[in-house]
């Protein structure tokens, strides 16, 4: 075998080359035309296949595939620029049904061969018949022997399932022939059909009435979104309103609650204040023994202790102011006498009026205060020192008999009488040191009573 022309395959791209007739043994040609009699068969078999068509189908079929076939070879053939006349013949099924082996006797001359290998071997022939051959299939050409096989076995596969589907179908035509309904059943099917007609318009009509209602809901669902829309605008602003109105409210309420505190630190401190008796504070009043003390200072003085006159006028100092102050805060004033609260040198000035009215009223002052000074002179001093605490008696007595008046219940522990407090005479001159010792202490006894009443029950 040679190489008779360059030719690949269309599907592995594999170099191909072409058997010689001259060359062909024996059982090669016998293969050959032993196909050609398995091909005959199955054209037998495929006639033995009854038809699911008429046979006027069959034969304008054929006709329609010849006609086709004739109009493309003419084009192909005329359209041509080789000068030698090439021509070829279709095989219809008819015809290999009559070929027979007797074909074999066609090929016993070499010259006839020799011909046959000459034609069929030029270029042109080879084009014309592989694009014959890929038109009237779905397969290109030429094809390798390994690709051909491996299209056969694809191609008997395919053909496969193709007869079990024409299988199926030939079942499912025999099943409707054979259960081919009668006149009756058909009469009722008629009458379920214009039953379920009736029924479609019925439902047609419901159906347009639901658009219609779904349209005017629609209708209304657009209106209520439109709505909604507005209402969700109206709602941002009141949302940002209430935000707004939150924060001004926390903040009054922070101002409020830091007032309140400020007003309850204000509240608790003036309970504080008022429960506080600065009277007490400033002038404490107490005793140590015999002796009646106010800010620790010895008010008195007995034959055991001869007090200094220096402590004892500031005590008296003391007192002045803190009866002075008394009265100012009950708005009291007093009758012919008048406090001059100077400290250790505290006086107390006395209004004397005339009998006779065209006369002015007169002024003494009297020191409440003494000293260890010669004899005569501190005769003339302790006689207004005496004076002056008598004096300064007549206004704790007055202001006890203001207190009297607002409140009946209030007395002094120690009643005040003229010179005397409590049976004791306050008196220096002619007098023990004992005894004005003890009535300088009932002194500031009653003092810190008013002091004690007028912080409770008068604040």
């Amino acid at each position: 075998m040679t190489l008779s022309m360059s030719l690949i395959c269309q599907y592995c791209k594999s170099p191909l080359r072409f058997e010689n007739l001259k060359e062909i043994n024996t059982a090669t040609f016998n293969l050959l035309i032993g196909s050609l009699k398995e091909k005959k068969q199955e054209f037998y078999e495929e006639d033995m296949i009854p038809l699911l068509f008429p046979e006027s189908r069959k034969i304008y079929y054929h006709e329609a595939i010849n006609t086709l076939i004739n109009s493309l070879t003419e084009d192909q053939i005329t359209n041509k620029t080789s000068s030698r006349n090439i021509s070829y013949i279709l095989f219809e099924s008819e015809d290999l049904k009559s070929f027979d082996t007797s074909v074999s006797g066609m090929f016993n001359s070499n010259n006839q061969i020799n011909d046959l290998e000459t034609t069929f071997h030029e270029p042109p022939t080879f084009e014309h018949l592989f694009h014959i051959i890929s038109f009237l299939s779905d397969i290109r050409h030429p094809i390798c022997s390994e690709c051909c096989e491996k299209l056969l076995d694809t191609m008997s596969k395919h053909h496969h399932y193709l007869k079990n589907e024409r299988d199926t179908y030939i079942g499912i035509l025999n099943h409707i022939n054979n259960v081919l309904l009668h006149d009756d059943e058909i009469e009722k099917i008629k009458l379920e059909i214009e039953d379920n007609l009736k029924k479609e318009a019925v439902a047609l009509k419901t159906i347009a009435q639901l658009k219609k209602k779904q349209q005017d809901i629609e209708k209304e669902v657009k209106k209520l979104d439109e709505e909604s829309l507005i209402l969700d605008k109206e709602e941002e602003i009141f949302w940002k309103e209430r935000n707004s109105f939150l924060l001004k409210l926390q903040e009054f309420q922070n101002e409020r609650d830091t007032l309140n505190l400020q007003y309850d630190y204000n509240i608790k401190q003036l309970e504080e204040l008022k429960e506080a008796n600065v009277y007490k504070d400033i002038f404490c009043i107490s005793h140590n023994g015999q002796f009646g003390t106010i800010n620790d200072l010895k008010f008195g003085r007995l034959p055991s202790y001869p007090a200094n006159w220096d402590e004892i006028n500031a005590a008296w100092g003391l007192i002045v102011l803190l009866l002075h102050s008394i009265a100012k805060k009950l708005n009291f004033k007093f009758s012919e006498y008048k406090l001059n609260p100077l400290g250790s040198t505290s006086t107390i000035d006395k209004l004397e009026f005339h009998n006779d009215s065209s006369y002015p009223s007169k002024t003494i002052s009297f020191e409440l205060y003494n000293s260890d000074n010669l004899l005569i002179k501190r005769f003339f001093m302790q006689k207004k020192f005496d004076i002056a605490m008598i004096s300064f008696l007549q206004c704790l007595k007055q202001i006890g008999d203001y207190l009297k008046q607002i409140d009946p219940s209030f007395k002094f522990p120690y009643k005040i009488q003229k010179d005397k407090i409590g049976n004791a005479n306050i008196s220096i001159s002619f007098n023990s040191d004992e005894i004005w010792t003890r009535s300088l202490k009932y002194l500031l006894t009653n003092l810190k009573y008013i002091i004690a009443y007028t912080t409770h029950h008068l604040s």
